[in-house]
């Protein structure tokens, strides 16, 4: 472990296994900003709070990571440099008031925050950012994310894997990260108009992907990342007044189609490339998150099917 850290605690006392899950937080920190610089890893000192930020709004916005999750890794990066300051190997500790999360983040295992909205909440958000001013790719990341696709899927979507279906539909073909495949359908006429434009520009940016960004170096169109749109979700968060996260969106959706649409866990698993224990698993939180007391009763039907 770099720079001495794992041995100084087991001198304090601290459990190997706790090391082992510290040293990993670690390795990812430093993993992430040998991406950011290019391969090269940069001098301890010259380590800022803003790259650790940037390291957190990776997990937490990229990787979908909970934010129980996120306040630990905050947490254990904060042990990490203070041993740094201890050990003088740094002239100042950089997150003495660093928080990424604040200390009231529910952290406990099993405990997940509620989630205040429905499907038919969100599709009401939709039409409103569809009908709206702002850029294009705004519109293009809501019709995506209502649709339930993996973060790191959806910059991975080409050209090829859509398909001009009769009566004015676009299908969806792709083999998602989880190795499943995906197979989706936009049935609706501002859901398909985004799509085709979505194309036309990939096409002519001469670029196979749909999301796509200007190399501020190379001048060229290449494949775009999530923090690098982290800007038009926010855009969309002002606009309908509440945080954008796929991952609560996916939850939202899933369980609209499993209560409203009578969809099975298989069948959804199919449309989402993923598997049908994963359905059932994200069936079986939002009954927990969306509306308890309203889902409740039908908690024993999701866990038998």
């Amino acid at each position: 472990m770099p720079y001495g850290y794992v041995e100084y605690r087991l001198k304090k006392g601290i459990s190997e296994n706790t090391l082992k899950l510290q040293a990993i937080v670690i390795e990812q920190f430093f993993s992430y900003l040998r991406y950011k610089y290019e391969g090269t890893e940069p001098d301890i000192k010259q380590i800022t709070a803003k790259d650790v930020r940037g390291f957190l709004d990776q997990q937490y916005i990229e990787k979908e990571y909970d934010k129980g999750t996120v306040y630990r890794k905050q947490s254990n990066l904060k042990k990490f440099f203070d041993f740094l300051w201890v050990t003088k190997q740094i002239d100042y500790d950089i997150l003495v008031k660093f928080k990424y999360f604040s200390d009231d983040v529910v952290i406990k295992k099993n405990t997940t925050e509620p989630i205040e909205y429905t499907y038919e909440f969100l599709l009401e958000k939709k039409k409103l950012v569809l009908n709206s001013k702002l850029p294009f790719t705004c519109k293009l990341l809501m019709v995506l994310y209502m649709k339930g696709i993996q973060l790191n899927d959806m910059y991975h979507l080409q050209i090829k894997d859509f398909l001009d279906l009769p009566g004015n539909k676009m299908g969806l073909t792709y083999l998602s990260s989880l190795g499943f495949n995906a197979e989706m359908l936009f049935e609706q006429e501002k859901d398909v108009e985004v799509i085709r434009t979505a194309i036309k520009i990939a096409k002519e940016r001469k670029v196979p992907y749909i999301i796509s960004y200007k190399n501020g170096e190379t001048k060229k169109y290449q494949q775009s990342q999530p923090m690098l749109s982290r800007y038009y979700v926010l855009q969309i968060a002002d606009l309908i007044g509440m945080n954008v996260r796929s991952d609560e969106m996916r939850i939202v959706y899933v369980n609209y189609l499993f209560h409203n649409e009578n969809m099975t866990n298989e069948q959804i698993a199919e449309m989402l490339g993923r598997s049908k224990e994963n359905i059932k698993k994200l069936v079986r939180e939002g009954i927990a998150r969306i509306h308890p007391k309203e889902y409740n009763q039908q908690l024993e039907l999701a866990l038998q099917c």
